[in-house]
């Protein structure tokens, strides 16, 4: 049996526009809590040579470094997040 994991964002009457926007940012504020309450210090849009980040994180503790770039769509597609990590992958 496989089980599906699936974050669903609603907001309150965003315009059309603005709802992936939106949605966008809220996934990414919940995200940044996840990481917080696990001990990450974090760095919103970390601007690097290769591009942007959404997130940089480094663990309080044991200095572990992760880096998020979050997407708040229902498929992620393999060229997306094949330029994520060919982007950033020599950091």
């Amino acid at each position: 049996m496989q089980i599906r994991s699936e974050i669903q964002i609603f907001l309150d009457k965003p315009t059309k526009g603005e709802d992936n926007y939106a949605k966008g940012n809220a996934f990414e504020r919940m995200i940044r809590n996840v990481l917080e309450s696990n001990g990450y210090e974090i760095t919103s849009n970390a601007n690097f040579t290769n591009g942007e980040l959404d997130l940089l994180c480094e663990h309080i503790n044991d200095k572990d470094i992760l880096f998020v770039e979050c997407k708040a769509k229902e498929r992620v597609t393999f060229s997306e997040l094949h330029s994520s990590v060919i982007r950033f992958g020599s950091i």
